[in-house]
C-alpha cells in the first residue's frame, strides 16, 4: 500500500494539480455567469444562487405561478 503511494510522487503530484485546475476552471466560469446574472438585475453579491437542475426549474416555476395568482387574486 505504502509502495503505491511513494512510487511516483511526481506523477501522481501531476494528476492531483490537473485536476484541481480542471475543477476551478469550471468553477470560475460557474462563479463568472453568477456574476453576470447578479450584475444584470441588481442582486446583491452576497446572495448565493442554486445550480439549475430539473427539481430547482419545477420549483420555480411553480413559486411564480403562485405568484401571479395571488397577485391577480389582489387586483
Amino acid at each position: 500500500m505504502s509502495e503505491h503511494y511513494n512510487a511516483d510522487p511526481y506523477s501522481l503530484s501531476t494528476k492531483v494539480r490537473k485536476r484541481f485546475r480542471e475543477v476551478k476552471k469550471v468553477e470560475q466560469q460557474k462563479q463568472k455567469v453568477d456574476n453576470h446574472i447578479k450584475d444584470r438585475y441588481g442582486l446583491p453579491a452576497s446572495l448565493s444562487l442554486l445550480e439549475e437542475d430539473e427539481a430547482t426549474a419545477t420549483e420555480a416555476k411553480e413559486e411564480w405561478a403562485r405568484g401571479k395568482r395571488e397577485l391577480a387574486a389582489e387586483e
